[in-house]
């Protein structure tokens, strides 16, 4: 009863979440479907990383829709899902270990975030922790329908998203781990690996031959990969996102990682191994081997190896309560620290959302006698992607007119939108284009720091007109 309660309480943030503004990904991915002809295209035509297989199947499916809520209802069934998903795994080490498991997974801001979100990262999570549970099970019982289960996982982690391949990598390293155990049972040991791994990599050679190397990156910030691991660390154990902290943060995920991993040493199932790979060698591979290629790593491209962190770091806690009194209060410390941390990171999310690009639009409209809005921007192709989604809550006897910067009139247009990424911008009271239109504040439309992004808000500075905020 009290974890039923539990998972009611947390499913209730991933639930606000969808109500939160929709940004430039999900209405990238939806303009996408929304120019092909058949779902067949998604493989074979649209060749583009904004496109998760899975997910834009289902946006091709359920077509166009006057809000968007419908769109991120998938995720929000795969994030809620992951929490039971999760405890069944840490269940089978001990009731704490589920306890805590619950607790870390549930009030995980990455986790909620990403399943309000209407892309393909929660189902890729979701899927992941549903194949190496399937896996598992296999040590455990010889039934097909271990097998079945971990193969379809396996297809629909891959359709997902693409990184999906971090935790496979691991599942794939265990499976070989496991067969290289028993020498004696040769034959048996490399027919569960063709049972087991034979699907999952002909469909990834298709997706592959299709797809795959044929795909293009939108452009984005460049980070450094030392600044992402930093950050994604920080905001995995809810702390603040400053170097001290980060730095902070990577030692202690590190500690837990290595704890786990040790501890699993004598595991006759060999998990050691796939955690090892998921966590470390997997992502440490894949980057180095796309340094060059791709340089847009973010936060969100690792999601997919948090869940088995937050395993790792439940058993660390668990086996700590264990140690008496003092133990257990250290252990209910910290995951109190932990769980203020998400939960202030979660508040900040449900309060700025993803930016407030509806909000602004009606500013604009509230705010501006003309018929015609003209607006222009720092950068063409995100804001102008992001007016032309929220310009049909425009009443029909107005219009919102995007202006280009090549086609600015002499006088500029009327209404000026700059944008940023930084969590902490500070909008300019005043912006000059061209050394000579000034525009004026006219409101800051801020995000919480994940995805999307801030949106100030400038106008005209017209003689005799008050501009003030």
């Amino acid at each position: 009863m009290l974890f039923a309660v539990l998972y009611a309480l947390f499913a209730l943030p991933r639930v606000a979440g969808l109500f939160t503004d929709f940004w430039l990904d999900e209405i990238w991915a939806l303009d996408i479907v929304g120019r092909i002809a058949t779902p067949l295209d998604i493989f074979t035509r649209v060749h583009f990383d904004t496109n998760h297989w899975l997910y834009s199947t289902f946006l091709w499916c359920i077509g166009p829709r006057e809000g968007w809520i419908a769109y991120r209802l998938p995720a929000l069934v795969a994030g809620i899902a992951t929490l039971p998903l999760l405890v069944a795994i840490a269940r089978s080490d001990g009731k704490r270990e589920a306890g805590f498991a619950l607790a870390l997974s549930g009030g995980s801001f990455l986790l909620i975030e990403y399943a309000s979100e209407a892309r393909g990262y929660a189902p890729s999570v979701f899927f992941a922790l549903a194949a190496f549970h399937a896996l598992r099970g296999q040590l455990e019982s010889r039934e097909a329908g271990w097998v079945l289960a971990f193969n379809a996982c396996s297809v629909l982690g891959l359709l997902s998203h693409l990184t999906f391949l971090f935790p496979y990598s691991g599942l794939l390293a265990w499976s070989v781990a496991r067969a290289l155990a028993r020498p004696i049972r040769v034959r048996a040991s490399l027919a569960r690996l063709a049972e087991n791994h034979a699907l999952p990599l002909t469909v990834f050679a298709l997706l592959y031959t299709v797809d795959i190397r044929h795909i293009q990156h939108g452009a984005g910030p460049e980070t450094a990969i030392s600044s992402v691991v930093g950050n994604l660390a920080a905001l995995v154990l809810g702390l603040p996102d400053t170097l001290l902290f980060q730095r902070v943060a990577i030692g202690v995920c590190a500690a837990v990682a290595a704890a786990g991993v040790y501890r699993l040493r004598s595991d006759p199932s060999r998990a050691w191994v796939f955690f090892s790979v998921t966590l470390l060698l997997a992502p440490a591979v894949v980057v180095a081997a796309r340094a060059v290629e791709f340089p847009y790593w973010t936060e969100r491209h690792f999601l997919v190896c948090v869940p088995f962190l937050l395993l790792l770091l439940a058993g660390v806690l668990a086996r700590l309560s264990r140690k008496g009194r003092i133990g257990m209060t250290l252990a209910v410390s910290l995951l109190a620290l932990y769980l203020t941390g998400n939960a202030i990171r979660t508040g900040d999310f449900l309060r700025l959302g993803r930016g407030h690009y509806r909000e602004a639009v009606e500013y604009m409209l509230a705010h501006d006698p003309s018929r015609v809005l003209t607006v222009g921007s720092d950068h063409d192709f995100r804001n102008s992607m992001l007016l032309g989604y929220y310009a049909r809550y425009v009443p029909k006897d107005r219009e919102l007119v995007y202006v280009s910067e090549g086609a600015w009139p002499p006088e500029g247009p009327r209404w000026l939108i700059t944008h940023s990424l930084d969590a902490r911008h500070e909008p300019e009271r005043s912006y000059v284009f061209d050394g000579r239109i000034e525009y004026t504040l006219a409101k800051h439309f801020p995000f919480s720091g994940v995805s999307g992004w801030h949106w100030c808000l400038y106008r005209r500075h017209d003689p005799g007109v008050d501009v003030t905020p």
